[in-house]
């Protein structure tokens, strides 16, 4: 994947995904990943969004978190 071919807000979000996923030291990086990178900042486009359809944030962020819960985690060096 090129990622030079994205838009630079397209690319800082899966470059946040990809820190999302290695700080949580999951194996590889997922859609829910990449939602919480889009929902993170609170004056974004996506909070925007969420907000002009009556959809909580918040909330989304939770249930995306809880999906989380359950990806395995690699340990060790």
């Amino acid at each position: 994947m090129n990622l030079e071919t994205f838009t630079q807000r397209a690319q800082q979000a899966l470059n946040t995904a990809a820190q999302l996923a290695s700080s949580r030291r999951h194996p590889e990086l997922l859609p829910a990943h990449l939602v919480l990178a889009l929902l993170e900042p609170q004056d974004g486009y996506v909070a925007a969004v969420l907000g002009h359809v009556g959809a909580r944030r918040e909330q989304l962020q939770a249930d995306v978190e809880g999906l989380l819960k359950g990806t395995p985690r690699v340990s060790g060096t």
